[in-house]
């Protein structure tokens, strides 16, 4: 059973953002040509790197071996993946007539936005011979950047087509501009509660098929594609609470056992990010000696999970929110209690190396840390707080958030309890006119994802006023699921 009193406190202090998606494209290509039938000597192709994708640039490198033969070599680009290459060609580059591998590079300029482009290699040597790098590698510039303005940013309402009486849907994932996935939960009664998974499919959000959860909370999901998802969030047992988690490989959710802290009673999982397919990481709590109690870290290795050592106090402390730039690079965020009273709850962040984590250096927010999204340097946040220059530091705009999410390094989204939204333009946070709740009630947005260059989509609670006109909740199972879509200069 599913204590509602305990999982609200756990929730007030550990909200989630999830990120799909990455600027950095990479990808691996063989390392043979194509050439012409004619060809006495042929050329080998390396792998081809394409970095720092913006709106409307990006950068390529790779590599040619001449195999003995003057060569020259450069790049074609184009919207086709058509073969032989045709588009634009970067500059020829002369790379000689050895036989190890040369290194190219180019920078790519005057590109469409939201646009994906293929990329080749593309060789020439004196033997007559043309080839070119096979197979192609692909990318996909960011979407529009508009300037923040009275008219340009858009929110609407989604339609629910879950509308169980006591849904309140607490972490979302988009792997794609069209496909969402959220974890929450369905309140029965004051005291009970299962699980629910629901999916954005055609505009609309509908429960999805989940395996039987009557003694489970889901409170974190990261999906990496639409074929491949994880959950987490804790199951209560005879003993104790346990932490939790689901895999979904794109056709059904089973469930993936997690190793439970020894010795403790209360144990659960808040959020899940996975910056590799082999490679997630888990946060929460497990009970301790205080109210708090004790942050946990597990890592999932794509065969199994286990705990990890975290560098958080002993106790009074917790983790509610991960985020990672890359495998090696994850920032996780929570509250700690230093001094020891109250009053003096505050930020804990944590960060990762690709070796081990270490406690970072973070100016105090009182009460503590809900969110942490850090998917470019660029745009590197957490509740009043922004990553740059090597620091954490305070930034104006920002404040108690629920969640914060990024489409682009210029185009982050954050969403409070109240309902309200606010807008990063690259530059300063500005709060943005959210649609009016339905007359007679208040409401929630606990979670949002922002897709890579798309829109964002925020999903939370409804519920009715109390009769003296407060916004309080009350009963948990009065609620209705909620889901908005954010964009900027889109419809």
């Amino acid at each position: 059973m599913i204590n509602l009193n305990s999982y609200t406190r756990r929730q007030s202090t550990s909200r989630k953002a999830v990120f799909a998606g990455a600027l950095l494209a990479v990808a691996s290509m063989t390392m043979a040509p194509y050439a012409g039938a004619s060809a006495s000597v042929k050329m080998s192709f390396g792998s081809i790197t394409v970095t720092d994708v913006g709106t409307t640039t990006a950068n390529v490198s790779g590599s040619v071996n001449p195999e003995g033969a003057a060569t020259t070599a450069g790049f074609t680009y184009g919207v086709s993946s058509n073969v032989p290459p045709t588009g634009t060609n970067t500059p020829v580059q002369d790379i000689g007539a050895g036989t190890t591998f040369v290194p190219l590079s180019a920078s790519i300029t005057g590109l469409n936005a939201d646009t994906t482009y293929y990329v080749w290699i593309v060789a020439s040597n004196t033997t007559g011979t043309t080839g070119w790098s096979v197979p192609y590698t692909s990318f996909t510039t960011v979407g529009p950047t508009t300037t923040v303005g009275p008219t340009t940013p858009n929110i609407s309402t989604m339609t629910m087509h879950d509308t169980r009486l006591g849904l309140n849907l607490t972490s979302v994932s988009c792997p794609t501009t069209s496909l969402c996935w959220a974890t929450g939960l369905v309140a029965t009664s004051q005291t009970r509660a299962v699980a629910v998974i629901d999916q954005l499919s055609n505009g609309t959000w509908i429960s999805s098929p989940t395996p039987v959860l009557t003694k489970e909370n889901l409170s974190g999901i990261y999906c990496s594609s639409s074929t491949s998802c994880e959950a987490v969030g804790s199951i209560t047992t005879p003993s104790r609470d346990a932490p939790f988690a689901l895999h979904y490989n794109g056709h059904s959710w089973t469930r993936v056992l997690v190793p439970t802290p020894s010795s403790v009673a209360a144990n659960y999982l808040s959020a899940v990010t996975c910056p590799s397919a082999t490679s997630c990481w888990a946060v929460g709590g497990r009970e301790g000696a205080t109210s708090l109690g004790r942050a946990l870290i597990e890592h999932y290795n794509g065969r199994s999970w286990s705990i990890v050592d975290s560098p958080g106090l002993a106790d009074d402390s917790l983790l509610s929110s991960v985020s990672c730039t890359s495998a090696s690079s994850c920032w996780a965020a929570g509250v700690a209690n230093d001094a020891g009273g109250a009053s003096k709850i505050g930020s804990l962040i944590e960060h990762y190396n690709g070796h081990s984590w270490t406690r970072a250096g973070a100016p105090n927010v009182v009460g503590g840390l809900d969110s942490v999204s850090c998917k470019w340097s660029a745009a590197c946040f957490s509740s009043g707080l922004r990553y740059t220059s090597g620091a954490w530091r305070k930034v104006s705009g920002i404040g108690d958030l629920a969640s914060i999410s990024c489409s682009s390094s210029s185009n982050c989204w954050a969403v409070d309890y109240d309902g309200q939204s606010q807008v990063w333009d690259g530059t300063s946070w500005s709060p943005i006119t959210a649609p009016t709740f339905p007359v007679g009630h208040a409401g929630s947005l606990d979670a949002l994802a922002c897709s890579t260059g798309g829109p964002c989509v925020a999903v939370g609670a409804l519920w009715p006023v109390t009769s003296s006109g407060g916004t309080a909740r009350g009963a948990g199972y009065k609620t209705r699921g909620l889901a908005e879509r954010l964009a900027i200069g889109q419809s």
